[in-house]
């Protein structure tokens, strides 16, 4: 957690709740995942930052910017046909 603070401005008061600028950290980190699909809603955005719930998982690594976005529900199947592969990609929702 110290490295993750360490990104603070120094002029916050070193009294500051350090949990709580680490939930709003990895809120903010959470809402720039390349995927909007990803991102958590403005409702549960609100909740971590009154305290209500916990911040979203990010992932440990950068995810893969793709483009273009395919919404959660959709489920792209594989196929070999006419000698063309077409890769399986699968999405959740939030």
């Amino acid at each position: 957690m110290d490295k993750l603070t360490s990104v603070v401005d120094p002029r916050i008061n070193e009294d500051a709740d350090k949990e709580q600028i680490k939930n709003v950290l990895v809120l903010a980190l959470a809402c720039c995942h390349p995927n909007p699909h990803e991102r958590p809603s403005m409702k549960t955005g609100l909740q971590v930052l009154t305290g209500e719930t916990e911040p979203p998982e990010v992932p440990v690594e950068k995810p893969a910017f793709i483009w273009p976005v395919l919404a959660p529900s959709r489920e792209v199947g594989c196929s070999i046909s006419g000698g063309q592969f077409t890769p399986t990609i699968e999405f959740s929702g939030r």
